[in-house]
């Protein structure tokens, strides 16, 4: 009995162990309600929708447009995936807008808040926002391998249980 006692602690370590990978799950983020920027010649837009980061890869998307209305930045502006930061393109031209947060998003995960809104035309033009509210929520649903942790613990505390039931049963009888 010891011995199949031993042999199931060594597997149960050795799941565990591989199981652990905390540092390589996908952060989904939300933009906060409100959030929004504008620039000083009345551009302004409001953030909504969710982006991800794949830390093993630190590439970053987004799944909504960002719509500037007013000023020479207004336009629809598409995701485009890039590893350095969140970038918007618009559809009918180079022009782009380039969101940065504080703390970094690739570095902290958290609540960063928009620090940064930087909008690049073709023709050479470019302005920041001068007015930032709000931020981004991370969305905290456990990776995969955190609920089969989770499985495989209540399956060894039933199988414990079960083992001392039968001992029971064994001298009882």
């Amino acid at each position: 009995m010891k011995r199949y006692d031993f042999i199931l602690a060594i597997a149960a370590g050795l799941i565990c162990v591989n199981m652990v990978s905390a540092s390589a799950a996908v952060l989904t983020y939300t933009y906060d309600s409100g959030a929004e920027f504008t620039f000083s010649d009345g551009g302004v837009a409001d953030l909504t929708g969710t982006f991800t980061i794949n830390p093993p890869t630190e590439s970053l998307s987004a799944s909504d447009d960002i719509v500037v209305t007013g000023g020479q930045e207004a336009g629809t502006y598409t995701p485009y995936k890039n590893n350095s930061g969140l970038i918007y393109f618009k559809d009918s031209s180079f022009d782009y807008l380039t969101l940065t947060f504080s703390p970094d998003i690739n570095a902290a995960p958290g609540h960063p808040l928009l620090s940064g809104v930087n909008w690049d035309a073709s023709s050479g033009a470019s302005s920041d926002a001068d007015s930032l509210t709000g931020g981004a929520t991370l969305n905290g649903a456990p990776e995969p391998s955190t609920w089969s942790m989770l499985l495989f613990g209540f399956a060894a505390l039933a199988f414990a249980g079960y083992r001392v039931q039968r001992k029971q049963a064994g001298v009882a009888a």
